[in-house]
């Protein structure tokens, strides 16, 4: 009787030597493929980009602290104008993504998920609201700690598990501003 390709993969996997081997092909063809998206991080393990694409990301993060403060303040006229003005700068950024080359589709899925929860958030209220905008944050966020850009800091609240990015060292939770507003731990 011949033994099927599956129990002679068995088998050969039962062998120590091929295993061995097994393993370190995997290893090598993770090390070669990671290695790629090492070699383009800057210092502190961040991606460097440069030209329109820096601007463009600097101006959509500058617009996000301009959001950040605009829910501190409670004014939700400004927050709403704030949201508008952050989807414009999403979408100049998206136009300029193809500048980042290996990391665009990257850039691409946290921009449009940064998009999605920032126009869902404009057309909710409540509960709803705040956990569209905390997801907003959240990807935006992102954005700040994968790419070497102007300087923020990032703070977690773990009362209500948002994040959020701001200038200056007293956290201010964008999220729950009245419940928690001081509420922040600096993550960076």
């Amino acid at each position: 009787m011949v033994p099927s390709l599956g129990e002679m993969g068995i088998e050969l996997i039962r062998k120590p030597i091929i295993w061995r081997l097994f393993l370190a092909g995997l290893i090598a063809v993770g090390l070669l493929v990671g290695s790629h998206s090492v070699a383009a991080r800057g210092k502190h393990g961040k991606i460097t980009v440069k030209g329109a694409l820096k601007t463009e990301l600097n101006s959509l993060l500058k617009s996000t602290n301009n959001l950040h403060l605009a829910c501190v303040s409670r004014n939700e006229k400004k927050v709403d104008e704030n949201i508008r003005i952050l989807l414009g700068a999403i979408k100049r950024a998206n136009k300029k993504s193809s500048l980042a080359k290996d990391q665009r589709p990257h850039l691409v899925r946290m921009l449009d998920k940064a998009r999605q929860h920032l126009e869902l958030t404009l057309n909710r209220s409540g509960e709803s609201r705040k956990e569209s905008l905390k997801e907003a944050f959240i990807n935006l966020v992102q954005i700040a700690k994968v790419y070497k850009l102007d300087s923020y800091q990032v703070y977690f609240c773990p009362s209500d598990k948002a994040v959020w990015l701001q200038k200056g060292w007293k956290p201010r939770n964008p999220i729950h501003p009245k419940k928690y507003g001081s509420c922040g731990k600096l993550v960076r």
